[in-house]
């Protein structure tokens, strides 16, 4: 509302500044609702301009390519964890076959049917049966269980007269033979 259209009716000055002073406040009133609403349309004009930005990046993006690049590595996951469980079978199996006192752990642990033992926590199973069975055909293999050990040290002729004098009786055959 203008001023000139209040005066034009004929109205008194102090009445028209009432007037406009409270045209004034809901001119105010209504200029902040629409600041309001503009900022709101500004925030989402950005979100809109921001997820068109994405979008677009996810249109950039080669789907098929993302989905072959994670079965390769959960392939790849399983065949080291596959790789981990038979290092770990291994290790148990050579600690396990030392356990039997064998003449060459390596050629032992070849002769082993590794497929039918089975590994767990309390043990390998299985195992006690192929290295019992391998001592009754392959007892070469293991190192002798003997209970009476001998002397490892050499036995030294000891002479006759125990003092180490005297003479043996090969010598006194020599000194015959020369004498006569």
């Amino acid at each position: 509302m203008k001023r000139e259209f209040l005066e034009n009716l004929g109205l008194e000055k102090e009445v028209i500044d009432k007037i406009m002073d409270e045209n004034g406040k809901d001119i105010n009133a209504e200029k902040a609702k629409a600041t309001a609403k503009d900022d709101e349309i500004k925030a989402l004009k950005e979100q809109v301009e921001s997820a068109n930005k994405e979008i677009k990046s996810y249109k950039d993006m080669n789907i098929e390519e993302i989905q072959k690049s994670v079965e390769t590595w959960k392939t790849t996951a399983k065949e080291h964890e596959k790789a981990y469980q038979n290092l770990k079978n291994d290790t148990a199996l050579k600690d396990a076959v030392r356990a039997y006192e064998s003449v060459d752990e390596d050629v032992l642990l070849k002769l082993l049917d590794k497929e039918s033992l089975k590994f767990s926590d309390d043990g390998i199973t299985g195992l006690k049966e192929q290295m019992e069975s391998l001592k009754e055909s392959k007892p070469y293999l293991f190192k002798a269980e003997d209970n009476n050990p001998e002397d490892p040290r050499f036995n030294v002729h000891t002479p006759p007269d125990n003092n180490g004098g005297g003479t043996s009786p090969m010598a006194e055959t020599i000194s015959n033979i020369f004498n006569e």
